[in-house]
């Protein structure tokens, strides 16, 4: 049986999947599975969960911004 290998890394990491949600995640992913194996995992489901949020925030200021249409630009 292997033993998994954990070694710290950046908190840093985190913030890739957060602003780039797929991509991000799965770079994220593969630059930290081989030091810590369970964060790269929930580094790349936090890049799926963020992939519906980002585009629903966008949705909604796109909404907004209809609603408004567009007074006084």
């Amino acid at each position: 049986m292997r033993e998994e290998v954990i070694r710290e890394t950046s908190w840093g990491w985190w913030l890739l999947p957060i602003f780039f949600p797929v991509i991000g995640g799965i770079g994220a992913f593969f630059a930290v599975k081989d030091k810590n194996q369970k964060k790269a995992t929930w580094l790349m489901i936090l890049g799926f969960i963020m992939l519906p949020v980002a585009y629903g925030f966008g949705f909604l200021i796109t909404f907004i911004l209809v609603l408004l249409g567009g007074q006084g630009y």
